[in-house]
């Protein structure tokens, strides 16, 4: 495929009168509050007439993620459309971005990136670390092409994550089935509230499972964060819990005083195996 290569300088100016794109990322990144999930308000950067934000932040089931050595040197652009609608990706290379003479490639494969780093920054992949090293096929990255480029539907993906999680809380909650999200019925009624969401998200029984593992691990390393960061001896309260399973459970309840002064409690729940902690939890006659 020939080498599709956009100039940047031609279209923001002499190299040393503006910010990289990595420099108009970060600075956008500072005024994004925790909890936007639009396209319009994720962190991006104009070139011209042209709108681009980073490819992670949009939410793609179909992409495998990128393998190429490439992206030690360089991110990732989607453009995106007025209305929202997602183009064409490129790849952006870091140094020469922090020169100023910044250059898009398009990222349909990795040919024109790595014949760039080749021959402006004499960097090839025998360069890379025998760990980080892999292997390269021009069109590794990226899913065969349709025959006619079309604008699609995107959301962000902190929508997606959001989505999930309240799905695994839907399901602990109401104690129902880990096949209750693949319900075609339930898929309908969420297709009419955001096709592009209902789209992305996985609802297999497998998939919930996979976010119920993954989020138990966040939430437990998030209180164990808090529970360090108390500013006042923690105090336990102990309890023994049977569960429907019959699994027994010791709760452990804690208590303190948060950084700002306020009352904090969480729960605590392991699994018992064995008799010992029976015995020793029995009251004495």
């Amino acid at each position: 495929m020939e080498a599709q290569q956009l100039s940047l300088t031609s279209l923001l100016g002499t190299p040393g009168r503006r910010k990289s794109l990595k420099q108009q990322l970060d600075a956008a990144s500072i005024h994004v509050e925790s909890g936007r999930t639009t396209l319009a308000e994720l962190p991006a950067v104009r070139t011209g007439c042209k709108k681009y934000i980073l490819e992670e932040y949009i939410a793609n089931k179909n992409r495998k993620g990128r393998r190429s050595w490439i992206r030690a040197h360089g991110f990732f652009l989607t453009e995106v459309s007025p209305d929202l609608q997602t183009f064409q990706t490129y790849w952006v290379c870091s140094r020469c971005d922090e020169q100023g003479k910044s250059s898009m490639f398009v990222a349909s494969n990795t040919t024109s990136p790595i014949e760039h780093l080749r021959k402006s920054h004499m960097i090839s992949q025998m360069d890379q670390s025998s760990g980080d090293a892999v292997e390269d096929h021009p069109c590794a990255d990226i899913p065969h092409p349709s025959k006619r480029r079309c604008l699609e539907p995107s959301t962000a993906r902190s929508n997606v994550n959001k989505a999930k999680e309240l799905t695994v809380g839907w399901i602990v909650t109401a104690n129902l089935p880990f096949t209750a999200p693949s319900n075609p019925y339930l898929r309908r009624v969420l297709e009419l509230h955001d096709t592009s969401l209902a789209k992305e998200v996985p609802w297999s029984r497998h998939s919930v499972r996979e976010t119920m593992r993954k989020l138990f691990e966040v939430k437990k390393r998030a209180i164990s964060s808090q529970l360090e960061k108390a500013v006042t001896r923690i105090s336990f309260s102990f309890d023994m819990w049977t569960s429907p399973n019959r699994y027994a459970l010791l709760g452990l309840h804690a208590h303190y005083l948060d950084a700002s002064y306020h009352l904090q409690s969480r729960l605590l729940l392991s699994v018992v195996y064995g008799g010992p902690i029976l015995e020793i939890t029995k009251p004495k006659r």
